[in-house]
């Protein structure tokens, strides 16, 4: 067996982060977390596989779930949204990261129901 260690991208609480590697996450429209980059588990602290599966709205912090409700709408309505205001998702520790989103969707042309949604996430602080 080989193991290879990771590390915190972090080196103190609240560091802004100057040159973060942006990571993808998508999710069904139910929430339930279909794919996590790996580029996010310095970040997260978690790995992919402990995330796939679990409901995306379990990471977001409590008092942004009016913002990301708002989010959620307007990606339904226009397809995507661009990168705005920050908000916080939960690292594996119990603290909280700051980031902004590229919001983008997929709506079956079928059905016309939304299928998943992706996060490119930027972390900032």
């Amino acid at each position: 067996i080989q193991a290879t260690p990771f590390y915190s991208a972090f080196k103190f609480p609240n560091e802004p982060v100057i040159k973060a590697i942006p990571f993808v996450m998508r999710h069904a429209a139910n929430g339930q977390i279909e794919y996590i980059d790996p580029e996010s588990v310095p970040y997260l602290g978690y790995l992919p596989q402990d995330l796939t599966g679990k409901n995306a709205l379990n990471l977001y912090h409590p008092e942004e779930l009016g913002y990301l409700g708002h989010v959620y709408e307007t990606i339904v309505k226009e397809g995507g949204m661009p990168r705005l205001k920050p908000y916080r998702m939960m690292t594996q520790n119990g603290d909280y990261l700051r980031l902004e989103t590229e919001w983008s969707s997929f709506i079956n042309p079928w059905s016309r129901k939304l299928e998943f949604v992706t996060g490119k996430h930027y972390i900032i602080e």
